[in-house]
């Protein structure tokens, strides 16, 4: 028959050390979620400007040197306004593609994560957003306004984020008003400007916030309700 070892008796800890054990542990805690967080990174309002009677080309930086975003315009008959991501490993974007041409979806705020998008274009890394030939071509014609969903890797693994444009309606002229993107592992929607990390907690963050005692308990609650 075995038998279980004695437990030696308990050490009785004064209160004031269990609230310094416990401040200590809070510490941890939160420094080592905030360090491991990844981020999102948003340019700012931009508003740079594609006229159109100009023959502009303008590059908008990544994460790193060699990732970028592009966007240009051809004066001409009608006008034509395009978009470019490039990424150092590889780059693509929501969208379709033709037999010579690939042309950017136009996304909205209430679209899911950009993650999860379904048609990637991965053939082309630049794509019409509108060309006015004769009865134009591509999804932002007239006087709209919405986002490029695009993905990026820079080395790190793939990288998401969206560029908000405006079209002016005249000879396929339009505003570049600002864009986003997000580190490797971190999810991004349209027009998400900051981390989801910061609005959400997931089991460990829970448990986490658990340990602190009444005051994690009370910002737990805080972030259950404004989910």
């Amino acid at each position: 028959m075995k038998t279980r070892p004695r437990r030696s008796p308990a050490t009785k800890v004064p209160t004031s050390r269990w609230l310094a054990y416990a401040t200590a542990s809070a510490a941890t805690v939160l420094t080592s979620a905030g360090s491991a967080d990844a981020e999102i990174h948003y340019s700012g309002r931009l508003d740079v400007s594609f006229g159109p009677d100009e023959n502009k080309i303008v590059n908008f930086p990544l994460d790193k040197p060699g990732d970028l975003l592009r966007f240009g315009h051809y004066a001409g008959p009608g006008g034509t306004a395009f978009f470019e991501i490039d990424g150092i490993g590889s780059e693509a974007f929501l969208g379709y593609s033709g037999f010579e041409y690939a042309y950017p979806a136009k996304l909205h705020l209430k679209n899911r994560y950009i993650s999860q998008g379904r048609n990637f274009v991965t053939f082309y890394n630049h794509g019409t957003l509108y060309a006015n030939h004769g009865r134009g071509y591509g999804e932002w014609g007239g006087r709209v306004r919405g986002f490029i969903g695009f993905r990026f890797d820079g080395g790190a693994g793939p990288q998401y984020g969206w560029a908000r444009v405006n079209m002016v309606g005249d000879e396929a002229s339009f505003i570049l008003l600002d864009y986003a993107y997000a580190d490797p592992g971190e999810p991004i929607r349209p027009g998400q400007k900051t981390s989801s990390a910061k609005n959400a907690v997931t089991e460990g963050g829970s448990l986490g916030l658990l340990a602190v005692g009444g005051a994690g308990l009370t910002l737990w609650r805080q972030r259950r309700k404004s989910r």
